[in-house]
């Protein structure tokens, strides 16, 4: 047997040339030479082996390690730090973690995305956009031609918590809300990049939504409102491993999901209306005050 010389992409490679050899060799493996195994075979030339053991020497045929492309790479790396931030969070997570994860070196994984912190804003890039092309899909999004009807205006915020409920419970729980939680637990630098970028546009515009349900509201009580919708989502979603226990009636798969997107949509709209039809204080009025035993009594 005849050892070619090994090239960049690896060793040394013995390959079986036996005048035996066709399209496949009675082993079962391809015919050396003619390797169906992809492109870059052809630059490990095959030796001429004599001899009739040909097939039994392929078991010993070490395959060149697969050629890692720059896409490739790129996509391997999003992958495995999206997985690694939502599992340990961006402090807990480091750069050796994820290039070990993604079968790459650091200097590729540098190379693509920089920083570990580029690379962060990167991965939550990829996940709001996700969630704002599912919007998009469901027609849970406000287009140029807003409507008017408030009919319309309901079944679009109750479409917005439904996707909302979908991309952070699943069932499986999504990246999206994952990687959020750890963020708000255990705040990174980036914070204020990630409210900038990320949510305060996705809060922009479920709050033009709410100020077109409510237009009497000042903004900020459809600020406040804003926060009310998403708090009870994020609620929900913090206290998944618990909700058996707290709700054991209550299903857990997409059906029951569903039916708890349905309630938050219709507490949220009856809050709503009550905050937007609610007396208004007087301009320059102070609040009465209550004394004490006024309070008690109470």
């Amino acid at each position: 047997m005849k050892a070619v010389a090994g090239t960049a992409g690896g060793p040394a490679r013995r390959w079986c040339a036996a005048a035996s050899c066709r399209a496949r060799n009675s082993c079962g493996a391809p015919r050396c030479g003619r390797d169906a195994r992809g492109p870059g075979w052809e630059a490990y030339a095959p030796s001429r082996l004599t001899g009739v053991n040909g097939c039994f020497k392929h078991l010993f045929i070490v395959p060149p390690v697969a050629k890692v492309f720059p896409a490739d790479t790129r996509a391997r790396v999003l992958e495995a730090a999206a997985a690694l931030f939502a599992a340990h969070g961006f402090h807990a997570t480091t750069a050796r973690d994820i290039a070990e994860r993604a079968g790459v070196n650091l200097a590729s994984a540098h190379y693509h995305f920089g920083s570990k912190e580029d690379l962060y804003l990167e991965v939550l890039r990829v996940q709001f956009d996700d969630v704002n092309r599912v919007l998009e899909q469901r027609g849970a999004r406000l287009t140029a031609g807003k409507p008017t009807r408030r009919a319309d205006l309901e079944a679009l915020l109750r479409a917005r918590i439904a996707v909302m409920m979908e991309m952070l419970l699943g069932p499986p729980p999504g990246l999206h809300g994952t990687l959020m939680l750890r963020e708000l637990g255990d705040p990174s630098a980036a914070l204020p990049h990630i409210v900038q970028r990320f949510i305060e546009p996705m809060k922009r515009e479920t709050a033009a939504l709410v100020a077109l349900l409510e237009p009497t509201l000042s903004r900020a009580a459809v600020e406040r409102g804003v926060m009310s919708i998403v708090g009870q989502v994020m609620s929900i979603r913090a206290q998944l491993p618990a909700l058996p226990y707290l709700l054991a009636a209550q299903r857990l798969d997409r059906a029951g999901l569903a039916q708890l997107a349905e309630h938050i949509a219709t507490f949220s709209l009856g809050g709503l209306r009550a905050l937007a039809s609610a007396p208004r204080p007087k301009a320059g009025a102070r609040p009465k005050k209550v004394l004490p035993s006024q309070g008690a009594a109470r």
